[in-house]
């Protein structure tokens, strides 16, 4: 129902995997948003809704973070992301047994198509456009995160 939008460009053989046509790069954009809402952010809705009786439970607005709290927070990160990278160039040289060398040229394909994605998700010469991609890269899918892992899980597993 959510992609009926959609339903006549695909039935008319449009190519996704062609990422220079600005409609495709629209309908991937469209489509990851239907993902990122229908992953975390409905999810997290409804579990709240079934978990607590109420959809409010999962915003705890009326915590108050202190001082020592953000120092402890930025210290965490200044350490993290060189420990990120650093992990991430680990896995650039990672290989595989010769047994599993479908495995490993799968995942440097889903590697490669992911970066195309993402270059032609970036390509944008307006304000508006880089708006949109702030709010579809960043903003949505880690406010369905936070919904999801701290406003249910992390209270589950307390």
């Amino acid at each position: 129902m959510i992609s009926m939008p959609f339903v006549n460009i695909f039935k008319s053989g449009i190519n996704i995997e062609n990422l220079s046509n600005h409609q495709n790069v629209l309908i991937l954009k469209y489509l990851q948003i239907i993902q990122t809402f229908g992953l975390f952010v409905i999810p997290s809705l409804i579990l709240s809704y079934f978990f607590y009786g109420n959809v409010k439970s999962i915003f705890n607005c009326g915590v108050r973070l202190n001082v020592t709290s953000i120092v402890v927070l930025i210290f965490i990160m200044i350490i993290a992301i060189p420990s990120l990278n650093y992990l991430i160039e680990l896995n650039s040289h990672l290989r595989f047994p010769a047994y599993l060398k479908a495995v490993e040229k799968w995942m440097k394909d889903s590697e490669d198509s992911a970066a195309k994605i993402t270059v032609a998700f970036l390509n944008v010469q307006t304000y508006k456009g880089l708006l949109f991609n702030i709010f579809i890269i960043g903003i949505l899918p880690a406010f369905g995160e936070e919904l999801i892992f701290r406003g249910i899980l992390q209270k589950i597993f307390y």
